[in-house]
């Protein structure tokens, strides 16, 4: 997972919870079909949606995996790139932006940019998590 600075504790708590193979085979299976025909207008600002999109991002391995790409170098004096025989190596990880704008949306706390504590983080996906399955069960 992308650290957006400062969230790390979203990183921690998530990675703990998607860690019990409970919540693995419910996010990736019959739980995830509702997340590909969701009747939300806008996906966003679908829990179980976004919840479902990071199970399958953390649970591919496909952006874990290590990319390599050649290093540019920008020429000073014309401004051209051009690119060299040394490579980077560099892994895509799971960007969380829309997951901790959604899961944060309505706390003082949780949607700002500053470091918070895990376990608060915790309690409040857990109530956030409740309610968007309540959701889906009465929608």
């Amino acid at each position: 997972m992308i650290n957006l600075g400062n969230s790390c504790y979203i990183n921690s708590v998530v990675q703990a919870l998607f860690a019990m193979q409970e919540m693995k085979d419910h996010l990736l299976g019959q739980a995830a079909a509702p997340c590909f025909s969701c009747p939300d207008k806008n996906p966003a600002n679908c829990y179980r949606c976004q919840m479902n999109k990071l199970a399958i991002g953390l649970a591919s391995g496909e952006y874990s995996a290590q990319k390599s790409a050649p290093v540019v170098e920008v020429d000073p004096n014309t401004g051209t790139a051009k690119e060299t025989s040394e490579m980077q190596h560099f892994q895509d990880g799971v960007r969380i932006g829309i997951f901790k704008s959604l899961f944060g949306k309505g706390h003082a706390e949780f949607s700002s940019g500053r470091q918070q504590d895990a376990r608060e983080y915790f309690s409040h996906l857990l109530e956030k998590m409740q309610m968007g399955e309540n959701k889906h069960k009465s929608g």
